[in-house]
Parts: structure tokens; C-alpha cells; sequence
């Protein structure tokens, strides 16, 4: 379960330090609150062992919170983690743009929070995998209004113009169509199904470059250091997504299903991004499947998760 608290010190003198902000504390919880695999999260104050002193401030800033959650009855304290944008274990707030998704517990409605706005108040997202489709957004928060919404083939585009709300901006969404929540596993880089072979590293938060797993799935990542390293997984189902990390200088891999050669996967890019859709299968028999994947030069080549659909 998340734990956060604070760091103080003697407050017999008068002296204390907060190791979280009351926005950080609001939006900490919020956006725990909206990935299912995540416990939940709490806050207490009271006194310390050797005496009756209370911590300084932590009484009259957890009152804040309370009020301050109270503005988000609808989105947030009615609501649970969304069925149609799921939130990822392993995410943080800077990988998925400041923004997260809720829903209710009828399937009616989405919450789109958006603790940081776009410059140019223009939000963009894909299709929701299971089906539901977003219809008439409303700003049920702050001063802002919508000055455009659009849906195409690809995705969804929202402009909205004016203040946002010093915290979180919500729009809510009225969710038709035939919102199936899907039938799928997340098999992580770390899972023992996964046979690696060569020259491969786990760079999770510890390890020896833990930059690279920042923003995975459940924040690990295997890398690959050397030229025919491989990837060995069966699994069963119809569809697979590979997700991986991409950045400057990565390597390449070409990736086989069945035995059959499919693609080339080349991770170089300008820029880090976390967590990225490197390789889908096409709708196959559901049944069970090979994936096996080889390194072909002696950059790093990563692999953070495999999303199986069945």
C-alpha cells in the first residue's frame, strides 16, 4: 500500500519539515486512486512516542485535504479506476502528460483529470480499446470552456479555452457504445515466463541504470548489452502488443512469431519515451504462441512489458 508522511524534526523548538506539499498530497492520491492493481492510500498525524506534542501544521493541512477532496465528490470520491483508460501500474504523472481517467460505477460517465494543462489548451488521445466511445464533454470544474471536440478514425481532440483550475481541471465525458471491458494480461519484462538469453540486465529502481525504467510497467525494464541475445516467451492468446523503451543510440531486434520472421524493431530515437507500443500481432487463432525476439547489434535493446489479448 502507498504510504507517504511526514519528515520532522524536533518540534519542541518549533521546527518542522514537510516532505509533501498539500497539492502534492492531493494529487498523489487522486492519481493512486485511479489504477486498480494500486492499494490504497492514507494519511494520519498524531503524537510521538516520548510525549504529547503534535507535529506542527500536519492537523490544519490534513483538514485542508479533506476539503480540498471534496470539490471532486463526482470525479473522484464517487468514482473508481476507468474501464475504458486505465492507469498502468508502474505510471507516473510525467509519462501520461499530468492526466488521468475515472469512471463511475454505471459505465455512464468518464472523468478526464488534467492536473497540468497544454500551453495551447489542446488535449489529445487514442480510442478506447474496449469500445466506449466519448461524447459531450463538460467542464464540471474550474473556468474554463470548451471552444472545440472532435473524433476521428485515430483519436480524440479537446480545445479548451481560459483558466484552468489551480489543481485539477475535470471534464466529464458521457461514454456510449458497447463499452466490453477486454479480456487481456500484462506479462512483465521480470515475469519467469520470459527466457532471456545473452547478455541481458534488469534495470529496475536499484539496479545500474535506473533512469531507464522510470515510467515502465511496474518500473523494470530488461536490457539487452550484446549482438544475438534473445527473448524466448509462449503464451496463449489472440493478439500481443511488445512495449518497450526508445532513446538515443538503442539498437534494433527483429522479432518472430510462430517461427515466422515479422518485423524489425528499431528503438533509436531522439527522444526517451517510456512504455512504448513497439510491436502488435494481427488478430490470430487463439491459441498458444511463440514469441521469440534477437538482438542485432551491440546497442541497448530493452523490453518492458507484453499485454497478451485473449
Amino acid at each position: 500500500m502507498p504510504f507517504c508522511g511526514w519528515l520532522c524534526s524536533d518540534t519542541r523548538t518549533g521546527e518542522s519539515v514537510q516532505s509533501m506539499s498539500l497539492e502534492d498530497m492531493i494529487r498523489f492520491t487522486m492519481f493512486n486512486g485511479s489504477c486498480s492493481d494500486c492499494g490504497n492510500v492514507a494519511f494520519a498525524s498524531g503524537t510521538f512516542a516520548e510525549g504529547n506534542l503534535w507535529s506542527i501544521g500536519v492537523e490544519e493541512t490534513l483538514a485542508q485535504l479533506k476539503n480540498e477532496l471534496s470539490r471532486f465528490e463526482e470525479s473522484f470520491m464517487e468514482a473508481i479506476p476507468s474501464r475504458c483508460y486505465p492507469t498502468m501500474p508502474g505510471s507516473t504523472l510525467e509519462n501520461n502528460n499530468y492526466r488521468f481517467w475515472l469512471t463511475d460505477d454505471d459505465n455512464r460517465y468518464e472523468y478526464l483529470h488534467c492536473f497540468k494543462m497544454p500551453e495551447d489548451g489542446v488535449i489529445t488521445w487514442n480510442l478506447a480499446e474496449n469500445g466506449g466511445k466519448m461524447t459531450c464533454p463538460e467542464i464540471i470544474n474550474g473556468d474554463m470552456s470548451i471552444e472545440s471536440f472532435e473524433c476521428t478514425e485515430s483519436g480524440y481532440k479537446l480545445t479548451l479555452t481560459g483558466t484552468p483550475d489551480q489543481i485539477d481541471t475535470v471534464i466529464r465525458f458521457r461514454c456510449e457504445g458497447e463499452a466490453i471491458p477486454l479480456d487481456y494480461e500484462w506479462i512483465n519484462s521480470s515475469d519467469k515466463r520470459m527466457a532471456y538469453f545473452g547478455t541481458w540486465r534488469c534495470n529496475s529502481d536499484l539496479s545500474y541504470d535506473p533512469v531507464t525504467a522510470v515510467g515502465c510497467y511496474e518500473r523494470e525494464a530488461f536490457c539487452a548489452t550484446g549482438k544475438d541475445s534473445s527473448l524466448y516467451l509462449c503464451y496463449e492468446g489472440r493478439i500481443l502488443e511488445l512495449y518497450c523503451v526508445i532513446d538515443k543510440d538503442y539498437g534494433s531486434a527483429d522479432v518472430y512469431i510462430d517461427g515466422v520472421f515479422r518485423c524489425t524493431i528499431d528503438q533509436n530515437s531522439d527522444t526517451r519515451q517510456a512504455h512504448v507500443l513497439c510491436y502488435r500481432t494481427e488478430d490470430l487463432f487463439p491459441c498458444q504462441h511463440i514469441l521469440q525476439l534477437y538482438t542485432k547489434d551491440d546497442r541497448m535493446f530493452t523490453v518492458d512489458a507484453v499485454k497478451v489479448i485473449h
